[in-house]
C-alpha cells in the first residue's frame, strides 16, 4: 500500500500494519534466501471500497494520470 510510505492523518494503526507488513516482508526475504525462498509483497494500489469512499468504481479527479486503466481496483468478496 502507499500508506506504507505516505502516512494518511487520524490513521496510525493503519498506517502502522502498513509498515509492519513492509518490514515483515523484507525479514522474512532475509531469513527464508539460506534456503533459495523468494518473498514478495503486492502493493496494488487504490482498490474501490466503503473504508476509502471509492465503492462506485469511478476514478476520483487528480487520480487519472497515476492509474493506466482509469479506474480503481474491486475487491472480491
Amino acid at each position: 500500500s502507499v500508506h506504507e510510505h505516505t502516512p494518511l492523518p487520524d490513521a496510525s494503526a493503519y498506517t502502522a500494519a502498513k509498515h509492519a507488513l513492509g518490514g515483515l516482508t523484507k525479514a522474512m526475504a532475509l531469513e527464508l534466501v539460506r534456503h533459495k525462498i523468494l518473498v514478495n509483497a503486492v502493493a496494488p494500489g487504490a482498490i474501490a471500497t466503503p473504508m476509502n469512499g471509492m465503492d462506485d468504481g469511478d476514478v476520483k479527479p487528480g487520480a487519472e494520470p497515476s492509474i493506466p486503466l482509469r479506474r480503481f481496483g474491486a475487491q472480491y468478496l
